[in-house]
């Protein structure tokens, strides 16, 4: 386990978790809110929901081309 923990805000987006869990290295990311444990993120989370981030990633490109 690192020192100090890393977590994620469970308000932040999925970029974000995947972007920390690159940064350090971890294949799983505890998801905490003012000392609430809520779940932890984990690769297999990705993988399993990847159609639902592919699609939140086009319509988020959408809104920001405006097509």
């Amino acid at each position: 386990m690192s020192s100090p923990l890393v977590t994620i805000d469970p308000d932040r987006s999925i970029e974000e978790a995947i972007e920390t869990m690159k940064k350090y290295g971890f294949k799983r990311l505890p998801v905490v809110k003012n000392n609430i444990t809520y779940g932890i993120f984990c690769v297999r989370d990705l993988i399993e929901h990847y159609d639902e981030f592919e699609r939140r990633l086009v319509i988020d490109l959408v809104r920001v081309l405006h097509l």
